[in-house]
């Protein structure tokens, strides 16, 4: 072909169409995906509109609700995660809502889901103090035992929440049983990594000061009253700080979200915030704009979570209630009482 023939003929300078990419398994799959995505959010704007999306999906934090779009993202993204474990979606916006990016369940939940496979869960012991679910697999002789106490709960740093001490085998059962299924069966459970009583039992990524030591897999609630109780150094003057200090109001929410985990005098107050920071302080008047906000936003959710958890776990019909004298408590974080 000569330059003159290309010339007269652009066609012959294009470039030939690639042949359809194959539809693999995987390829197909992925469609088959997209078209549950689609149906499932379907059915997520009908039930967001409805009344039978429980508070632990349509809220954001204790008192926080989410918007439309989102709740309904949550509810079909919840509707997937159930059908991926044999929930249909009625029974899945019930039972499975996100935490922290990932998919929980309840508890009994998980146990449904392991019996209805033919595997073998019973309660073989319990008491006020202790609580033992034993577990085996389908075929197998050997059963597993699997036990929360009191005092393993009383060191995590769980048994300030009320239900230990007005239903502690409910409390204390949940924990053993979510234990069990989770270790024995993670094939059934597949992605589900927490219930949403074990939410606690792992450290989600809560602020923690790099002067502050840890033992692994210590939660932060539990860090912080450790810290609580240690001795304080005597305060040193501020640091200086890099944005403007915090507000009457942020103190007085700080103060709330303390109270509400169970940190009720000023000085374990005070050594909660000052081990949280990594700086002595003289109140929460001591703390920048974004300290504050940061502490409180994390102290909220961790008691939203807490009692969301103890509510569903005794199938309670409310929160526990909470009294709070937030003026009290910025008092006392701010040094003035």
């Amino acid at each position: 072909m000569t330059e003159l023939t290309t010339a007269s003929n652009p066609a012959a300078l294009a470039l030939p169409v690639p042949a359809a990419l194959p539809q693999t398994d995987a390829v197909v799959q992925l469609h088959e995906w997209a078209a549950e995505l689609a149906a499932a959010r379907q059915l997520a704007q009908v039930l967001a509109s409805s009344s039978f999306l429980p508070l632990a999906l349509r809220e954001k934090r204790k008192g926080v609700p989410k918007d439309m779009d989102e709740l309904t993202f949550d509810a079909a993204a919840v509707i997937l995660a159930g059908k991926s474990v044999g929930l249909d979606p009625m029974q899945a916006v019930q039972n499975i809502f996100p935490v922290h990016g990932m998919p929980s369940m309840y508890a009994r939940t998980m146990v449904a889901l392991v019996i209805g496979q033919g595997h073998g869960v019973k309660r073989s012991a319990a008491t006020d103090d202790s609580v033992t679910y034993s577990v085996r697999r389908k075929g197998e002789e050997q059963w597993q035992d699997f036990t929360w106490t009191i005092a393993r709960a009383k060191k995590a740093g769980y048994t300030t929440n009320a239900k230990y001490q007005s239903d502690p085998i409910a409390m204390l059962g949940a924990k053993a049983a979510a234990e069990a299924c989770r270790t024995v069966f993670p094939d059934i459970l597949l992605g589900m990594a927490y219930s949403a009583e074990e939410i606690e039992l792992e450290d989600m990524g809560e602020r923690v000061p790099a002067t502050q030591s840890q033992a692994p897999g210590q939660s932060a609630t539990a860090r912080l009253a450790a810290a609580a109780q240690t001795p304080q150094p005597e305060a040193a003057p501020a640091v200086e700080a890099t944005e403007p200090l915090c507000s009457r109001a942020q103190q007085t929410a700080l103060g709330n979200a303390l109270k509400a985990l169970g940190h009720t005098t000023k000085d374990e107050m005070l050594a909660v915030v000052t081990a949280w920071v990594g700086r002595d302080l003289t109140g929460s008047k001591d703390l920048t704009v974004g300290e504050a906000k940061q502490l409180t936003d994390e102290l909220e959710a961790e008691a939203a979570e807490r009692n969301q958890a103890a509510e569903d776990v005794v199938d309670a019909d409310g929160v526990i209630p909470t009294v709070v004298d937030a003026d009290a408590d910025a008092a006392w974080l701010a040094g003035t009482n």
